[in-house]
């Protein structure tokens, strides 16, 4: 594990494997953000969804209330 933490500098070819850690994480974070927005815009989805249901509700009760 030490061999993951110690400095580019000190670790020779190592190092790269460093580099391709790092960039891992960055990937990591990257779909961890992208995951986030897509989770705020189903939730924003689903929100919209729920208004319009409960529109068409009011709308087919308002239409029965008439024309009864």
């Amino acid at each position: 594990m030490n061999n993951l933490i110690r400095p580019r500098e000190n670790a020779g070819s190592e190092g790269i494997g460093l580099d391709l850690n790092g960039k891992l994480i960055e990937a990591l974070a990257e779909s961890g953000r992208v995951i986030v927005e897509k989770d705020k815009e189903i939730a924003r989805l689903k929100e919209y969804n729920e208004k319009l249901r409960q529109a068409v509700a009011t709308l087919i009760n308002g239409d029965l209330v008439q024309s009864s």
